[in-house]
């Protein structure tokens, strides 16, 4: 979870980094908030994504697949 106050640093430092993109999953329901932080500090949201989970499929090395948000970050 991005606590409001977290947001501005969070997606300054991807501008200093040159991140362009990033994808954003949490099971929480309040992801949409935190979603919408983003988007208020100058994300746009792209689309969703599926990406690798941190979790590992029962008896195998590959990871989980899990859906989640895609933002482009912007100037």
């Amino acid at each position: 979870m991005v606590w409001d106050n977290e947001a501005p640093g969070l997606i300054a430092a991807m501008r200093e980094n040159g991140i362009e993109k990033f994808t954003f999953s949490s099971g929480w329901s309040r992801a949409v908030e935190t979603a919408w932080l983003f988007q208020k500090n100058g994300c746009a949201l792209e689309g969703l994504a599926e990406i690798c989970s941190r979790y590992t499929e029962f008896g195998s090395d590959e990871h989980e697949k899990a859906c989640g948000y895609l933002f482009r970050v912007g100037a």
